[in-house]
């Protein structure tokens, strides 16, 4: 499920007027079991690069807490264009970008280890879930004090995004406006942000994984870009 609420306001503006601007809000809200045939958050994590090698689909246990937010989804975003031409040869661009983070998730092993589970922390619980056999019997490992249900994306969410590109683009009268240079820089800032949380919190039914909550991806580092084009 997807609900949106878009917002868009643009400066009145005459056609000879040089700025032009627009400020965008978005409110979303993205639910459900599965994004689609993958399991995106665990893409690049050990597994789930591929449909022909995806899990989702083989055992019931593993869609317990399956519903909820959405790797994808982000609450809230704001973008702000703008643009104004000093003259017919020479204008600058930009766009601010705010975001909100994605939903982080916390995996662990099955309550029980039934016959035919994969023995893996692909469930949606949270803490060591101890040997999974019955209380008193051999071997006996109880869960940790805090081993409980996790639902998908209940485990707060990565920081919020703030995106500043800029553009300037030079269109010479000599070229008959014909020939465009321009330059941009992306993410201006060069703010750097956790896109991407390690989620499985167990690396076996009685050890965790010293992996947990560590950073997968970041966003894009500053770039710069120089495009010349000529239209005829």
């Amino acid at each position: 499920m997807r609900a949106s609420l878009v917002n868009m306001l643009t400066a009145p503006v005459s056609p000879l007027a040089p700025l032009v601007s627009a400020v965008d809000c978005q409110w979303s809200v993205s639910l459900a079991k599965l994004v689609n045939f993958l399991t995106a958050h665990n893409t690049g994590t050990g597994g789930q690069a591929d449909v022909s090698v995806t899990q989702d689909w083989d055992l019931p246990q593993l869609m317990v807490g399956a519903n909820g937010l959405l790797p994808n989804h982000r609450a809230h975003q704001f973008k702000v264009i703008g643009m104004y031409e000093f003259s017919k040869e020479y204008r600058l661009a930009g766009t601010l970008i705010a975001a909100s983070g994605r939903p982080k998730n916390c995996t662990s092993y099955y309550p029980t280890a039934d016959a035919g589970l994969y023995n893996g922390a692909y469930y949606y619980y949270c803490g060591i879930a101890g040997s999974g056999t019955a209380p008193g019997s051999n071997g006996y490992i109880p869960p940790s004090p805090d081993y409980r249900p996790s639902p998908r994306g209940s485990q707060g969410s990565t920081p919020w995004t703030f995106t500043l590109n800029l553009s300037f683009a030079y269109t010479p009268n000599w070229a008959n406006n014909n020939l465009t240079v321009q330059a941009d820089v992306l993410n201006v800032l060069n703010r750097q942000v956790a896109g991407q949380i390690y989620p499985r919190y167990a690396a076996s039914r009685t050890e965790a994984d010293q992996r947990f909550g560590q950073e997968l991806s970041y966003s894009t580092p500053r770039t710069m870009r120089l495009t010349v084009r000529y239209d005829f």
